[in-house]
């Protein structure tokens, strides 16, 4: 390198480390904010984005809340997207996103206000209906859901999830005529979904239609698909068709993949015993009482409660309390599940059940709380008033 290239490339290094004023406003160049995030490097993306974001810009503070979003960092996201909303109140990205935030923080009341937003805004997207469908399914408001889901599937019926959804809703209803439509309309051009399938074995399952469930588990076994509770009811099945055999042949499918549950365990020792086969019929029997008589289940089930509630999924925490109860009866579980439902989300009157059963543990308790059984009847009092 001469002299004079020497000289020009320190004058022309000394303006990159020196213009910091000049590379804001030069503003964000997106390409190398598009090589951060196909390199996954969303931290590296963020540092390149601060400095140089226009606060004023609904694009810049778009990318910048995708960022963050992708970056795990939802509050903050959530924040930056309302700026957007700040300047546009329409923004589809910035509405769609804080609805998916909410919904995935379990706050679902405010996730809804932001999908009916986005319906206002476009009536024809089934996607919002949908979403709206599967939080008013978590909310246990059925009627809603169904409301939602049969509107997302007049504007969409070749989404899987909404097909299931919706078609889930009516055999609850016992509606199996327009469920079996919906499914078999899916069914006539893509056979392979096991969502839909799932669905197409309860509601054969249901009407007593067993030869329905066993071909269907045939489907799944021909497609090499693993579902140990879509084949419990195909185990179920072959065993009230009298097909002992294929109820056995239902279990060593699944038992090769080591996922057969203890349903399909029972039903294949009960066609041993059927065939007069006592040992391999006693063999399984023992397996199946050897995995449901440990008393550590519950508290395996309490445990996964326990994450589930510092996560904040408060409806997920309460099923796996409720199956931990159910395993193992006593006080810490029904108190648990009254407080998420009192402190936590707010609904006193469920929180109140809980309460009381807890009370009800807590008489044939020898490890009972005084403290915690103060608490409980002053706020039974409270919540009566």
């Amino acid at each position: 390198m001469n002299k004079i290239t020497r000289n020009l490339a320190i004058i022309l290094l000394s303006i990159f480390v020196s213009a910091p004023a000049a590379a804001q406003e030069a503003g964000i160049d997106r390409s190398v904010v598009m090589d951060y995030m196909q390199m996954q490097q969303y931290g590296d993306a963020l540092q390149y984005i601060l400095p140089r974001y226009d606060s004023n810009s609904v694009k810049d503070l778009n990318l910048l809340a995708y960022t963050y979003y992708v970056n795990g960092q939802t509050n903050i996201s959530r924040n930056t997207y309302q700026q957007v909303l700040d300047l546009d109140s329409s923004n589809i990205q910035a509405l769609q996103y804080i609805a998916l935030i909410y919904s995935n923080n379990e706050e679902f009341e405010r996730a809804v206000d932001y999908y009916q937003k986005l319906v206002e805004i476009n009536p024809a997207n089934y996607y919002y209906y949908k979403q709206m469908g599967s939080i008013y399914s978590k909310l246990q408001q059925p009627d809603s859901a169904f409301a939602n889901y049969q509107t997302a599937y007049q504007l969409n019926n070749k989404d899987a999830r909404v097909v299931s959804a919706l078609a889930d809703i009516l055999i609850d209803k016992k509606d199996y005529k327009y469920a079996d439509s919906i499914l078999n309309r899916y069914l006539f051009t893509d056979s392979s979904q096991l969502s839909i399938i799932n669905v197409a074995i309860r509601s054969a399952y249901n009407q007593k239609d067993m030869k329905r469930v066993v071909s269907f588990g045939d489907v799944l076994v021909n497609l090499h698909i693993v579902s140990p509770s879509a084949f419990q009811y195909v185990a179920v099945a072959n065993y009230y068709l009298k097909e002992y055999k294929d109820c056995i042949k239902t279990f060593e499918y699944l038992e090769y993949f080591k996922t057969a549950p203890a349903l399909v365990k029972y039903y294949a020792a009960l066609s041993y015993t059927e065939l007069h086969d006592y040992d391999k019929s006693n063999e399984l029997l023992l397996a199946c009482i050897e995995e449901t008589k440990s008393d550590a289940l519950g508290n395996y089930y309490s445990a996964l409660g326990n994450n589930f509630n510092q996560m904040k999924q408060y409806r997920t925490a309460i099923k796996q309390f409720d199956t931990a109860y159910y395993m193992n009866r006593g006080t810490y579980t029904p108190y648990a599940i009254a407080t998420i439902y009192d402190s936590k989300m707010n609904l006193p009157k469920a929180a109140k059940r809980y309460y009381q059963l807890y009370l009800k543990e807590a008489n044939n308790s020898e490890d009972r709380n005084a403290e915690v059984d103060k608490y409980v009847r002053e706020r039974l009092k409270q919540i009566a008033q």
